[in-house]
């Protein structure tokens, strides 16, 4: 047990030795410039240290806020004169989009006036001061509703469409049962059931079927009429023929 515990001690010894050797030669390698009494070279150039560098930053630093401090002071004071329209200016912005969003009844639209020459919008706030409301030009003929009543309008004329297709589809179906009642369901190949095309047809054709033996019974019974009368006619005269020889046997 101690001999194992003595070979952790030396490892670990071993570790913290390379580990404290690294640090060490990155410290010596990787040093940290902090200003010499000479300025180290590299390349024949002067190589700037941290505190000339820090310096350097700091003056620039104070370049730009004295660069940008004139125009901080004109937007300290332009903000100063607006805050006082920013509360009504976005209270009445709000009530303007309400309207636009969900107002229940017809509204005018208008166009905002805009002014080309400044490229910007016209407002009604002190001249020069562009503190104002946008002022307001013609109203816009195609837009009388808000957003949402234009939802409702095409949420109605999507149902009445969805209605129209289901009434279209009905009917589909109507003219396909139609179809299949006209047409049927038989064909050369397949036993099925007649339309009502094939019952005419085939009823078109028992019609003149029977129509054909019509006129060959007729014929047919024509003939027979007429030897029916010529047997009646040889009866009556084969009856006359008797009764005249009863006439002759009896005068005898």
């Amino acid at each position: 047990m101690m001999n194992r515990l003595g070979k952790l001690l030396v490892l670990v010894n071993l570790a913290m030795s390379l580990l404290f050797l690294a640090l060490a030669l990155a410290i010596f390698f990787q040093a940290i410039d902090w200003g010499w009494k000479e300025a180290r070279k590299e390349l024949g150039s002067r190589v700037a240290s941290e505190i000339d560098k820090r310096s350097a930053a700091v003056v620039g630093a104070y370049r730009t806020v004295a660069l940008l401090a004139p125009g901080l002071k004109n937007s300290q004071d332009s903000l100063a004169e607006t805050e006082p329209f920013l509360g009504n200016n976005h209270l009445w912005y709000r009530e303007q989009l309400k309207q636009l969003q969900s107002a229940d009844k017809d509204i005018v639209v208008k166009e905002i006036k805009f002014n080309e020459k400044e490229g910007a919008p016209v407002v009604d706030g002190p001249k020069g001061k562009r503190r104002g409301k946008p002022v307001f030009d013609e109203p816009i003929p195609d837009i009388t509703k808000s957003y949402a009543s234009y939802v409702r309008d095409l949420d109605m004329k999507q149902k009445e469409i969805d209605d129209s297709d289901a009434d279209i589809r009905k009917l589909v179906e109507e003219e396909r049962q139609l179809t299949l009642k006209l047409n049927g369901t038989a064909d050369k190949d397949k036993a099925g059931k007649l339309g009502l095309y094939a019952l005419l047809e085939k009823e078109a054709d028992a019609q003149a079927n029977i129509y054909s033996e019509k006129e060959y019974l007729e014929r047919l019974l024509a003939n027979v009429q007429l030897e029916h009368d010529l047997y009646i006619g040889r009866q009556r005269q084969l009856e006359q023929t008797l009764a005249r020889m009863k006439k002759l046997r009896g005068a005898r």
